[in-house]
């Protein structure tokens, strides 16, 4: 699975908190820590959004400021219809979440996170088990098609040695 981290890097230090929690069962990409020198910044971020099974968000009071580069992030993330989980601080008016107003999200407090976490461990956990089944119904329809085209080559070759005679 997939994660994608939205977020100000003036919270690097709760996004690798955070990354660290779920890196068990995700490969987490956040600008800070997955960065290649030397490639364009939007169309790397745009590809871990795309790959993306899931992309949180972290909205403290410093991501407000930022909201130009996490707003772009977001919209890329609506409009190839990305989970969204937002993790948002006590702090934040709601009034401040934009587009994200309405989405139901994790309460974080920045001071002891552990109980956003432990709720943002679930999720992930839950959303690994369907992407896991997405991926084995997908395996599952392939092997099918391929045994499929083997019973096809099969009853041709048949056919074709019957109608020799």
């Amino acid at each position: 699975m997939n994660v994608f981290i939205s977020y100000s890097v003036s919270d690097t230090e709760l996004v690798r908190t955070v990354a660290d929690r779920i890196k068990s069962k995700a490969t987490v990409n956040y600008w800070n820590e997955s960065q290649q020198p030397g490639k364009e910044v939007w169309p790397t971020i745009f590809g871990w959004i795309d790959a993306a099974d899931l992309v949180l968000v972290l909205i403290t009071d410093r991501t407000i400021a930022r909201a130009l580069a996490v707003g772009q992030e977001l919209g890329h993330a609506k409009k190839g219809n990305k989970q969204i989980i937002p993790l948002v601080a006590k702090n934040v008016p709601s009034a401040e979440l934009g587009f994200l107003a309405g989405i139901t999200y994790i309460p974080l407090d920045t001071e002891n996170p552990a109980g956003a976490l432990q709720t943002l461990q679930a999720e992930v956990d839950k959303l690994d088990q369907e992407v896991r089944r997405q991926q084995y119904a997908m395996q599952m329809q392939e092997k099918q098609k391929k045994e499929g085209i083997v019973v096809l080559a099969g009853l041709a070759l048949l056919v074709f040695l019957l109608s020799k005679d």
